[in-house]
C-alpha cells in the first residue's frame, strides 16, 4: 500500500483519500532548504568527491573554460574559480545563482547557447535526475 509523509503526520496510508498536496509541498521545500543551508562537507555527497577530486587535480584545470550545468546557487562555480578554472555557469533558472562577479547564463541541457568546441570541460553535478529527457541530454 503507497502512503505519503506530512510535516505533521509521520505516515499515513493512501486510501481513496485526498492527499494534502500544500503539506506535501511545504514538508519538502523545508526540508530540501534546511539541507542547504546547513551543507557540510561528507563523504556521502557527490559534492564532496567533485571538490576534492578537483582540488587534487587543479592543474589539469587552471585556465580552463569548464561548464557548469546545472548551476544552481553556484557551489561547483566557487570551487572552479578557486582552483583558477575559467566557470560558465548555466542553468534553466539563473535567478538562483549566487556567486558575485560571475554572471550565469539561462540554459536547457537540450538546447546549450555555447559554440561548438568553445569549452575544455563541462561538469554536471545533481543535475540529471532533473533532465526531463535524460538521453537527449548526453
Amino acid at each position: 500500500m503507497r502512503s505519503y509523509q506530512t510535516k505533521y503526520n509521520k505516515e499515513k496510508p493512501l486510501r481513496n483519500k485526498k492527499v494534502p498536496i500544500f503539506d506535501l509541498i511545504f514538508y519538502s521545500a523545508n526540508d530540501s532548504i534546511r539541507y542547504m543551508e546547513t551543507y557540510t562537507p561528507s563523504p556521502r555527497s557527490i559534492r564532496y568527491h567533485i571538490n576534492k577530486y578537483l582540488h587534487r587535480n587543479k592543474e589539469r584545470f587552471v585556465n580552463k573554460t569548464v561548464v557548469d550545468l546545472p548551476a544552481g546557487k553556484g557551489i561547483l562555480t566557487k570551487t572552479l574559480l578557486e582552483i583558477g578554472a575559467i566557470p560558465v555557469p548555466l542553468d534553466l533558472f539563473p535567478e538562483t545563482f549566487e556567486v558575485t562577479g560571475v554572471t550565469c547564463k539561462k540554459a536547457d541541457v537540450e538546447a546549450i547557447p555555447l559554440e561548438d568546441r568553445s569549452v575544455d570541460y563541462a561538469i554536471c553535478q545533481e543535475g540529471i535526475e532533473h533532465f526531463s529527457d535524460q538521453s537527449k541530454a548526453f
